[in-house]
């Protein structure tokens, strides 16, 4: 399924939480829906990169099927968050039979973890969704959060619809090591969103790994 987005407005609306909220009602606790890559896919992708014990952090959670993936796949130690209050309550309830995965209704622009609270953080196209309301502002806000609740030696994995030319400066600004994968698109599974700033086509989506 794609989705052709041309208007602004609706672009803007992505950083809104009364957007997602609005847009969550129509579903339930059975809804699974996961932007740009597959979960299955970006799940295979990660998990060469993840301990057993990593406290794991998802911003932006949605309703995707990553966090099922992560659990089953013994990455126990999750707390997922996202700033539609209607999606947390869905995935509390979708999630009851783990009760060890804490989710909460929280902004990633003004996350309340302590410093260095996590060892891998994971974003699947979230951050996208902050550069469609014509500011920076909002991206370098979660960026900066990231990467203060990023324990050192920490690993925070962004997927995005930007290529290097458009996104690697954004992430360039804190003092990480970087190293960018594309990936090819699945496009009969994916939904596409795109920043304000149209970007070029591409038969790719781009995984950004920014150790600490």
């Amino acid at each position: 399924m794609t989705t052709d987005f041309s208007s602004l407005a609706q672009l803007h609306s992505y950083s809104l939480a009364s957007y997602w909220d609005a847009r969550y009602v129509l579903s339930d606790a059975h809804t699974v829906f996961d932007w740009l890559q597959p979960a299955q896919a970006f799940f295979d992708i990660l998990s060469p990169s993840l301990e057993s014990n990593d406290e794991i952090l998802v911003v932006g959670c949605g309703n995707s099927d990553l966090i099922r993936l992560l659990y089953q796949n013994n990455y126990c130690l999750l707390t997922a968050i996202d700033f539609s209050e209607v999606l947390i309550h869905q995935q509390v309830k979708r999630y009851e039979q783990y009760p060890e995965i804490e989710f909460t209704m929280m902004n990633m622009c003004h996350m309340t973890y302590p410093n260095g609270n996590f060892n891998k953080i994971i974003d699947k196209g979230s951050m996208d969704c902050l550069l469609t309301n014509m500011s920076t502002a909002p991206f370098e806000q979660a960026l900066g959060e990231v990467y203060r609740c990023l324990k050192d030696g920490g690993c925070f994995f962004s997927l995005s619809h930007a290529c290097e030319r458009v996104r690697l400066s954004h992430f360039e600004v804190y003092n990480w090591d970087i190293r960018v994968f594309p990936i090819k698109r699945v496009t009969s599974r994916a939904v596409e969103h795109v920043t304000a700033t149209p970007l070029p086509s591409t038969d790719y989506h781009y995984l950004y790994v920014c150790v600490k």
